[in-house]
């Protein structure tokens, strides 16, 4: 027997609610979020009819994951802290309800949802997809490991900004790995070496397992450790794909290890937000360089001690 286990979050925090799933082994995630049908209903494009099924009556985001059975106390207990590293006080505010489904062949049929996804001069592979025919520089992963699928804007954001950057012989320190995708994009990109961090362990033994997986044996540690009281190490190059409130929590401890000079590349950030990010780091010595934006969402690169483009 399977469990169906819903998050009532926001739009903001949904992909990450999903990828707090996927960490956790669910056989499937689905989203559901009314904002996405009132876009289409507002469009220039509009319906003139909507089935009555499709409406809700609040607006709230739930994100439902699918998982087995046994131990569900364990894995609902996981999830609360896992969203609470992650999002901090604000995981506080969603409820979590669960309730038994039909069993189904979530193990196979969850992978038709995981396409390509080309981001600047990356694109990011599921490992059971063949490798072959691509032009760009190809990023393998399973994306049932850990957070970061490459599918959301945020991550396509760190992509898209680091396909400009010149990686050849620097240090390069990825803050919340995930599943890595940004340190192996780093790793490939000539990197002499790569340091991805992160609070949760499962995330750590992902971003191993999908270096290995894209051939990276050499230059790249992975650390379960705390940015601001353990690490000892000073990036030419840093990448954080997190959100607007932890950029913000961190950024004495980002500015504490990147070289002057160096370049930090950071996304997770809501249009609303964007603003408040730039500030935080303006004030740290950043020069904010570049901003690209995907929908709602941004990703910004600075430099230290630069000079503004």
């Amino acid at each position: 027997m399977y469990k169906e286990i819903t998050v009532t979050t926001t739009a903001e925090y949904a992909d990450f609610v999903a990828d707090a799933f996927w960490s956790l082994g669910a056989s499937g995630v689905s989203i559901s979020d009314p904002g996405d049908l009132n876009e289409v209903l507002n469009s220039s494009t509009n319906w003139d009819y909507v089935d009555d099924s499709l409406t809700v009556a609040d607006d709230a985001v739930r994100v439902t994951g699918f998982v087995e059975g046994n131990n569900i106390e364990d894995t609902v207990s996981k999830l609360k802290d896992l969203l609470s590293l992650i999002l901090g006080d604000d995981s506080d505010e969603m409820r979590i309800d669960v309730k038994d489904v039909e069993e189904a062949d979530w193990e196979n049929d969850w992978k038709s949802y995981y396409t390509p996804v080309e981001a600047g001069r990356f694109v990011v592979l599921p490992e059971w997809l063949d490798t072959e025919g691509y032009a760009k520089e190809v990023i393998r992963i399973n994306p049932a490991t850990a957070f970061g699928t490459g599918a959301h804007e945020s991550t396509q954001l760190c992509l898209i900004l680091m396909s400009e950057l010149d990686f050849c012989g620097k240090h390069v320190l990825d803050v919340g790995t995930g599943s890595g995708i940004l340190g192996i994009a780093a790793s490939k990109s000539g990197a002499e070496e790569v340091y991805m961090t992160d609070i949760d362990p499962e995330a750590v033994r992902a971003a191993y397992e999908n270096a290995e997986l894209n051939g990276i044996t050499k230059g790249v540690t992975a650390a379960c450790t705390d940015l601001v009281k353990d690490l000892d190490v000073r990036a030419d190059i840093v990448t954080a794909n997190l959100t607007a409130d932890i950029l913000i929590r961190l950024s004495k401890g980002v500015s504490a290890h990147i070289k002057e000079g160096g370049i930090l590349v950071c996304s997770g950030i809501i249009d609303s937000r964007k603003e408040d990010v730039i500030e935080v780091y303006e004030k740290l010595g950043f020069v904010l360089s570049r901003a690209e934006n995907l929908g709602e969402w941004w990703g910004l690169e600075f430099t230290v001690g630069g000079d503004e483009k």
